[in-house]
């Protein structure tokens, strides 16, 4: 992890921790080859000194060749013993590469190890149950003590952002989850992903309806101050996505295209987040989609992504940024995995703010950028620490250690520390202090090559509105049918906009 000063800690990516332990290894494969070819240069020269042998010695010309040769295959720094030497190396940097991986983070996956083992050991027991309810008195009751003590010792009440900011809620989450996960009909020990483990009989339940995709307004160009340029940017426009935003509205996301000079195209698509807490309704970005997204099945946000991008003229090759705000980083994550399973786009980088991503994989030659605030809580419910790899960069933001006022008023708050807008400053000041990072440098390098473009470049920007009609079963019940056509036209989304 590396510290940039003012609250910016950035972890993986090309100058992370695993990244460097695969750049020792890189190193030391090259330096075996290099000492492959010392040998191969060697066995070369012992060759020209044996066929000296032959020649006339009477001339002299065996004797001054043997004699120039002498120190080259036996003396100091001669390509023999240079090689073993190299091969010395090799195996030190390989050893040190193996210490360094295998104590990185040894005491976090201990805990976490600890943790999980005793939640899924009781809830497999026969009282697993019961202990559920004991467990959870326990510790509601524990929690207002000390929530009590604190208020009569300093005369406030205890700041939930502390819980968040230390590790402790996703530490108790991933307890939480993995006793739920136990609870489930045989040996349940150790999920490597309790809370998405836990949420797929949910999501099962709920099951998954169509989603009907259709164009909202006329397609604009955005030039000047509405182009977005680099991260902050696109995240303002993610913010103008959401119900009450200058071109929001319920269930929608903007797809950008960009023209460049060269004639070739790029894509950007802005996905908000959950915008409807309660689970019926038609808005594919309502709470219960959460629930899909973290157990890993079908979801109407992705479909919503994918369709959109179809709609828009996204062709096979053409690289694709999708960038997603808390439920629609989720969706960004999940749409990038599907279109490497298809081949139906070629996503190649992912950018989410405030998302629940740990648990999610990255496919392979997508970049990714999270950007997380260290007092959010959406960003810890999947229980679990961001990925250190080469391709995954994480950025944390101590919004306490901010110089704009506003965004240290927002540190005391949760639902301040997720909002949108506290996240697009948050991105500027990343992208100031990037310079120092290379992993932040690499991001921005590649980002703006295969996605921005150089001048010249034009964007345009259409929206799309998503929609999950819910269709009678044979009894005239709400339920869902497979396979049904889409309906000819969007209906209304009336269901009214919560704060997000």
């Amino acid at each position: 992890m590396t510290d940039l000063g003012g609250g910016i800690e950035v972890s993986g990516g090309r100058g992370g921790t695993v990244a460097r332990l695969a750049d020792l290894n890189q190193a030391a494969q090259s330096l075996e080859t290099a000492a492959d070819r010392l040998d191969d240069a060697a066995a070369a020269l012992a060759a020209a000194s044996q066929a000296t042998w032959e020649g006339d010695e009477a001339l002299g010309s065996g004797r001054v060749a043997r004699t120039a040769l002498a120190p080259l295959l036996n003396g100091l720094g001669s390509p023999g013993e240079t090689a073993e030497s190299l091969r010395a190396l090799t195996r030190s940097l390989r050893a040190a590469a193996e210490g360094y991986e295998q104590a990185e983070g040894a005491v976090e996956r201990l805990v976490r190890g600890l943790v999980g083992a005793q939640a899924s050991w009781v809830g497999e027991g026969p009282l697993g149950w019961p202990m559920s309810w004991v467990a959870g008195v326990h510790l509601t009751t524990g929690a207002g003590l000390v929530a009590l003590w604190s208020k009569g010792r300093t005369g406030r009440w205890p700041d939930p952002t502390s819980m968040v900011r230390g590790g402790g809620v996703e530490l108790l989450l991933h307890g939480v989850t993995s006793h739920l996960q136990a609870l489930r009909p045989g040996a349940q020990l150790g999920p490597p992903h309790p809370v998405g483990s836990a949420a797929q009989p949910w999501a099962a339940i709920l099951g998954h309806r169509q989603v009907s995709v259709a164009v909202l307004g006329s397609t604009r160009a955005l030039d000047g101050d509405a182009r977005p340029r680099d991260d902050a940017g696109l995240l303002r426009l993610i913010d103008d996505s959401y119900p009450g935003g200058a071109h929001g509205g319920l269930g929608v996301v903007s797809v950008l295209r960009f023209d460049q000079p060269d004639g070739s195209r790029s894509w950007a698509v802005a996905i908000p987040g959950t915008q409807q807490s309660g689970p019926e309704g038609d808005n594919p970005m309502r709470a219960m989609t959460n629930i899909s997204l973290m157990a890993g099945m079908p979801d109407g946000a992705s479909d919503l992504v994918l369709q959109a991008l179809d709609q828009a003229g996204a062709e096979p090759g053409e690289p694709v940024l999708l960038a997603g705000h808390s439920q629609g980083g989720m969706a960004a994550m999940a749409v990038a995995s599907a279109a490497a399973v298809t081949g139906r786009h070629a996503v190649t980088h992912v950018l989410t703010a405030g998302s629940p991503v740990a648990g999610m994989a990255a496919p392979r030659g997508v970049a990714t950028k999270h950007l997380e605030h260290s007092t959010d809580i959406v960003p810890t419910l999947d229980a679990l620490p961001s990925p250190d790899t080469p391709q995954r960069l994480t950025v944390s933001v101590d919004l306490r250690a901010s110089t704009d006022p506003a965004d240290r008023l927002a540190s005391r708050d949760l639902l301040d520390s997720h909002d949108l807008t506290t996240y697009a400053r948050s991105a500027e000041r990343v992208e100031a202090a990037g310079e120092q990072d290379p992993s932040l440098r690499a991001w921005r390098d590649s980002v703006q090559r295969d996605i921005y473009g150089p001048d010249g470049t034009t964007v345009t920007l259409t929206q799309y509105q998503g929609s999950q009609p819910v269709t009678p079963d044979v009894v005239g019940r709400p339920g869902t049918v497979a396979g049904l056509p889409q309906p000819p036209s969007l209906g209304p989304l009336v269901h009214p906009a919560v704060t997000r």
